[in-house]
């Protein structure tokens, strides 16, 4: 699925869905897989509606597309402690394990990439998560390059998509 405007501009994200099984568990887990354009506007940069050379977010530069950051979420592994799968979300916010909570990473610092900045990839850097804290309520976090658009976009397509 996309998440877009149209006719007026490129597709701010645009997502994907499959199912992995792991062997470990025995389990089919939910794979996301997310590409968002950097938006191009004169000399300014924008990458993934935030200016690439920091400062404040500046207004939406008219579309025009340059890279794609690719994004997905990290596969829950097995605790042999536990004997299930686990998940460490960040800052202990997602409380409850239904099977629709996830965290979303660039996709590069998975495969294990330095970030950009050049610090290594650690347990903290997800840069986006969606998580059960108790019946019927969900917290959303996220911080840039995702805008507020993007990441409901993104936690809404995982309830249309059923493994």
């Amino acid at each position: 699925s996309s998440l877009g405007v149209g006719a007026l501009g490129p597709p701010l994200a645009s997502m994907s869905h499959s199912v992995t099984h792991l062997k470990q568990a025995g389990a089919d887990m939910r794979s996301i897989h997310v590409s968002m354009p950097e938006i191009r506007c004169g000399n300014a940069h924008y990458l993934y509606g935030q200016p690439a050379s920091g400062g404040a977010p500046a207004p939406p530069p008219p579309p025009g597309v340059g890279r794609q950051l690719t994004l997905r979420n990290r596969l829950p592994e097995w605790n042999e402690q536990w004997n299930c799968l686990y998940h460490k979300f960040n800052r202990g916010r997602v409380t409850q394990s239904p099977s629709k909570n996830f965290l979303v990473y660039d996709a590069a610092v998975l495969d294990g990439a330095p970030h950009i900045d050049g610090r290594a990839a650690g347990t903290d850097d997800a840069i986006l998560q969606f998580g059960k804290v108790a019946p019927g309520t969900f917290v959303l976090d996220f911080r840039a390059p995702v805008s507020a658009l993007q990441a409901f976009g993104i936690a809404l397509s995982a309830f249309a998509f059923k493994i």
